[in-house]
């Protein structure tokens, strides 16, 4: 079931715990990031849990002319790349300000997922095009990030280029290159990774299990 907007508690009222997908600039590496960080509360404040990469299927997002962030809409058969945290309600409102919940976006709460999203309010006829869609679904961020992960039993905290080497390393099947090496990887495992990008290969990677992610 998909309800529009989970109601914030009241002042006095019992603290909620909400889980939200972002695919934007809430991201890490993102300019909004900030957000589900230590600086955005009081002193004693703590940084929004980490739980996981997901994707978000029959979505899309795009990227209107003059837009520095990505809108997202539904799109049947398509899926976005994303991180979900766990947030408390006093950092909810803060992010409710930020995107202008009932304005410019609508907070869906998505209860058969277990989470919350941003979807752009589309009343606003936004000028975008079948030219603005970004196709592969993942908005990269300003800034690189560093991944922990698990290759070979062995712990790293890398970028995902360097990643993608150090798994071509470690493997028996040596590639001369990271696309022939995730293009093998693609084959041997049977699974729908996306090999043109290490940035998103590395992600599916770690949503689907052929690599683990350290927290």
């Amino acid at each position: 079931m998909v309800e529009h907007l989970h109601k914030l508690p009241e002042k006095g009222e019992k603290e909620i715990m909400f889980d939200l997908f972002v695919y934007g600039t809430l991201k890490r590496g993102g300019c909004n990031h900030n957000f589900l960080g230590k600086r955005i509360l009081k002193p004693k404040g703590e940084e929004a849990e980490f739980l996981r990469h997901e994707t978000l299927k029959d979505h899309s997002i795009y990227l209107p002319h003059g837009f520095n962030f990505p809108i997202m809409l539904p799109d049947r058969g398509e899926k976005v790349y994303g991180e979900v945290y766990r947030i408390d309600s006093e950092r909810m409102k803060y992010i409710d300000m930020l995107e202008q919940e009932g304005i410019f976006y609508n907070r869906i709460d998505d209860s058969k997922l277990g989470y919350n999203y941003y979807l752009w309010n589309d009343e606003r006829d936004t000028l975008y095009t079948p030219d603005d869609k970004v196709e592969s679904g993942y908005w990269a961020t300003e800034r690189p990030v560093k991944h922990n992960v698990i290759i070979d039993n062995r712990p790293y905290n890398d970028y995902a280029d360097k990643l993608v080497f150090h798994m071509r390393f470690f493997d028996g099947k040596r590639a001369p290159t990271n696309k022939i090496y995730m293009d093998l990887v693609k084959r041997r495992s049977h699974l729908k990774l996306n090999t043109e990008d290490e940035e998103i290969f590395i992600r599916d990677c770690i949503i689907k299990g052929v690599i683990s992610e350290v927290r």
